[in-house]
């Protein structure tokens, strides 16, 4: 096996130590893209957030009985709220009914 000398290898017509320490140069449109993917994250995530707060207020305005009804406890309304705005992976069954199969 043959040992190489580093400074001989080439990488874009520099060699490979200068290739190495220079800093990578990144364009305004790189930029202006990586702003705006962390900006639409932050959305997604407030949108998650708010629908997971207006699910849990209104199934905490239900009394004991009608959540029962609907198949879950009152300590499940944090779970269910966070389920439903996909903050969450869904863990409860979930049956589709087709009106053909009726």
């Amino acid at each position: 096996m043959q040992f190489l000398d580093h400074r001989a290898l080439a990488v874009d017509g520099t060699h490979l130590e200068l290739a190495i320490a220079a800093p990578r140069r990144f364009s305004l449109l790189e930029i202006a893209r990586a702003v705006a993917g962390v900006a639409a994250e932050a959305i997604a995530r407030w949108q998650r957030h708010r629908r997971a707060r207006s699910v849990r207020e209104a199934l905490a305005g239900l009394d004991d009985r009608m959540l029962r009804d609907l198949g879950f406890h009152r300590d499940e309304i944090g779970s269910v709220a966070a389920e439903y705005a996909g903050a969450a992976e869904s863990t409860r069954m979930q049956v589709l009914r087709s009106t053909s199969g009726l």
